[in-house]
């Protein structure tokens, strides 16, 4: 068996999918939000039966390994890599150091080194590793997590990973180098405590340095590099994965040592951005695995702002955000040390929503008592309000607000309610306006879109093509073929009964599968078959219209052969016609006694019928 079957026998596609997707039993499957396309309802459906995925959304589906390429960016290779290493499957090496290696394979060879070699240090540098206890890590999670020490020399790193045959440029270009005028190399870290960067396939991908004694910048992030983009990557996401999965939720921090101190206290659902503000990409790498997002970003102005920034992309996601409230000026690192876990998650269970705590920093900046001060920040919640996409919640703060603007005045709320929709209402329009005119901008003479068009997800389910009604019975049979194929085997199908395309060429693969393995488990290889196909024995694989019995099966299967047998009486029809008028047909003609076979097993109505041949 080759490395790729190996892999396929011992990966259950439905606990690994669930590592980036939150999946619910329904019937023989299990569903869940689609990682590839934005959506409200599920229709991401996984087979542990067939070991396929398919959304009926976006069309997307396909095996373990397609999944593993579509949702890290990997090539086939690398997708078959990963999937080695988590299994244990043995796979012909490939030398990742030669002068013609792929960049990226050399990248994270690189990489993987000089994580060993920074990690070998810090234990072989006291000084280092008291700093490490000092901030309260343990052995278990130095060790976990990587931890290790650039030492204060300009060449350790480079000298160190020259020896074993690679460059000062591919150092550089990997980013663990810098140039110098002189044209030479230097290391980028020293002098710091090393955090590796994981990718989501545990690689090292970069590093993170924190300085240890005086200098600046406190912490220092790897530049970007051929493996490595900082807004498409969340520290330590490897580690939280399944736990992000497990209690739906996700904390998000802005440090190292905040993301391993929570990990070591027992909350593994953190992670940090890498010296960024929160992007798009990494909503939409959070959103594939939770809706409900806890922010945990310093008390101080630039953490609020930050917090502030990224409220419309986590709306736009409809995203539940909330934001972790810690006294007395606290990091999550320093919380727990002082008052520990106990109270650390009571603290995140009382997060606030992130449009209170907008509304609460936005009462900071008016006198409410003033009567034209609390006019005025009313008109300046109308933004925040404008960003719930909530109807419900929506509704609720509005109300909320209008109670605030009344004063206590209970027979004003409603009045004043009233006021607050019709001037969010108008909010809106000039949001419009706005949108509309960036568009023209940008797309000249193209139709504007509406408020609505301009937040649709840009992935939109393909409209399906029309399916006549023999495609359906086909389509039917070959559901069976692929998810029951004892149903199908006594009735003697070939592939040539199938009329469209498509469904002949499935079915001519699925039944010499079948008839090659002697058991009714064959399954199609789908990522050796082109994508058109492989979408369609994915879809039918999967989907679950009704229940497949043999009764139902049978039936489709003879309205395919009628419809057969009509195809080919209406083929044999002119031409016999034509012969019998030339009198060139006999009663012991081939095509004669096909078309008496045809008519006496579809029982053919008397409007079909041709009078026979005269005898000679």
């Amino acid at each position: 068996m080759d490395a790729k079957e190996e892999i396929r026998k011992r990966v259950d596609i439905v606990d690994y999918i669930s590592t980036y997707v939150r999946l619910a039993k329904r019937g023989k499957n299990f569903l869940g939000l689609c990682p590839f396309h934005a959506e409200k309802t599920p229709s991401f459906n996984v087979s542990r039966e067939q070991q396929w995925y398919k959304c009926f959304g976006c069309g997307e589906g396909g095996d373990i390994f397609k999944f593993v390429m579509k949702m890290d960016g990997l090539t086939f290779r690398e997708a078959l890599e990963r999937l080695a290493e988590r299994t244990g499957v043995q796979m012909e090496e490939r030398r990742a150091s030669g002068p013609t290696a792929d960049l990226k394979e050399r990248a994270r060879a690189m990489h993987a080194e000089a994580a060993r070699f920074y990690a070998e240090l810090l234990w072989k540098t006291p000084a280092a590793l008291d700093y490490a206890h000092n901030r309260g890590l343990t052995d278990e999670t130095l060790a976990r997590f990587g931890i290790g020490w650039a030492p204060d020399g300009w060449e350790a790193l480079t000298k160190h990973l020259g020896a074993i045959g690679w460059s000062g440029a591919d150092l550089a270009q990997a980013g663990l180098a810098k140039a110098s005028e002189r044209g030479t190399f230097y290391d980028a870290f020293r002098s710091r405590l090393m955090f590796p960067i994981f990718d989501v396939q545990s690689r090292v991908v970069a590093f993170g340095g924190r300085m240890v004694g005086d200098g600046e910048p406190k912490y220092l992030n790897s530049s970007e590099s051929p493996i490595f983009f900082k807004s498409g990557t969340l520290y330590a996401l490897n580690f939280a994965n399944k736990a992000i999965t497990q209690e739906n939720r996700v904390l998000v921090m802005e440090g190292f040592m905040d993301v391993v101190a929570t990990h070591q206290a027992g909350f593994p659902i953190a992670v940090a951005t890498l010296g960024t503000s929160l992007t798009e990409n990494h909503v939409a790498l959070l959103a594939r695995k939770t809706k409900n997002v806890i922010l945990a970003y310093d008390a101080d102005s630039a953490g609020v702002k930050a917090a502030l920034r990224g409220a419309p992309m986590f709306e736009d996601a409809e995203m539940d955000v909330r934001l972790l409230m810690l006294p007395g000026g606290h990091d999550p690192d320093s919380y727990l040390k002082a008052e520990g876990p106990q109270e650390f998650a009571a603290r995140l269970n009382e997060a606030v929503q992130l449009t209170d705590f907008n509304l609460a920093q936005l009462q900071l900046q008016f006198n409410l008592e003033d009567p034209n001060s609390l006019t005025e920040y009313v008109k300046a919640a109308l933004p925040v309000l404008a960003l719930v996409k909530s109807n419900v919640s929506r509704d609720r703060y509005i109300r909320r607000l209008a109670e605030v603007w009344a004063r206590g005045d209970m027979a004003r709320v409603a009045y004043r309610e009233e006021d607050i929709r019709r001037d969010l209402a108008a909010h809106h329009r000039r949001m419009l306006s706005e949108a509309r005119a960036k568009w023209r901008s940008t797309r000249g003479d193209a139709p504007s879109p509406s408020l609505a068009d301009l937040h649709r997800p840009k992935v939109e389910a393909p409209r399906p093509e029309p399916v006549s009604g023999v495609g359906l019975a086909e389509k039917e049979v070959l559901r069976a073929m692929l998810q029951e194929p004892e149903l199908v085997l006594y009735l003697q199908l070939t592939d040539e009964e199938f009329s469209e395309g498509p469904h002949r060429e499935i079915a001519a693969i699925a039944l010499k599968r079948l008839a090659g393995s002697g058991d009714a488990d064959a399954r199609l290889d789908v990522a050796a078959l082109p994508e058109a196909l492989a979408n369609l024995v994915t879809d039918l694989s999967l989907r679950e219209d009704q229940p497949l019995t043999a009764e139902h099966v049978q039936g489709a299967v003879e309205r395919m052969r009628m419809h057969a047998r009509q195809r080919r009486l209406s083929e044999l029809k002119p031409i016999i016609q034509q012969r019998l008028q030339a009198g060139d047909l006999q009663k012991d003609d081939p095509l004669w006694l096909e078309w008496q076979s045809l008519q006496r097993q579809g029982r053919v109505s008397d409007r079909s019928r041709i009078d026979q041949p005269p005898a000679h």
